[in-house]
């Protein structure tokens, strides 16, 4: 199968939300499952954690909800595929899973970006860490530039 034919499959996250371990904090914060269309990506942490701990690697997404809101996943026992293009403005289209047994395991497959960060990576478990109003500083906007002549 293709790229293109596979992501033709894939649906969006708010069809996914509800398997998510803590996933009910988002539906109460919004009265909805979001789709996360127009979302941008804030901060990705790739997490290995040295030692005894067998889940395997980690990615926690922070993501900036136009809604304004700030969305943090974890996904657990990532394998990933790639990441790229990581820059100033990381704007999603959309939020792109799917479901698939590999080795008699369920795993989703997760696929997001449209400009700067390019994201594609499985996983195991998906949780919602957490979820709350945000407000991004306003740096060309005058809160902005006191901000930056405070710190000067």
């Amino acid at each position: 199968m293709t790229s293109i034919e596979r992501q033709k499959r894939m649906k969006t996250i708010d069809q996914f939300f509800p398997a998510f371990t803590n996933a009910q904090i988002v539906h109460d914060f919004f009265g909805w499952w979001p789709t996360l269309h127009d979302s941008e990506v804030i901060e990705i942490l790739l997490d290995r954690e040295f030692g005894f701990d067998f889940t395997g690697p980690k990615l926690r997404l922070t993501l900036y909800l136009p809604q304004g809101s700030k969305l943090v996943l974890l996904f657990e026992n990532i394998e990933l595929d790639y990441i790229t293009d990581f820059n100033y403005q990381n704007a999603m289209a959309d939020f792109l899973m799917e479901t698939y047994d590999r080795l008699n395991q369920n795993r989703y497959r997760v696929k997001f970006g449209e400009f700067g960060a390019m994201v594609e990576f499985t996983c195991a478990k998906v949780s919602v860490l957490s979820i709350e109003s945000f407000t991004p500083a306003d740096y060309f906007g005058t809160e902005g530039k006191q901000k930056i002549e405070q710190e000067s």
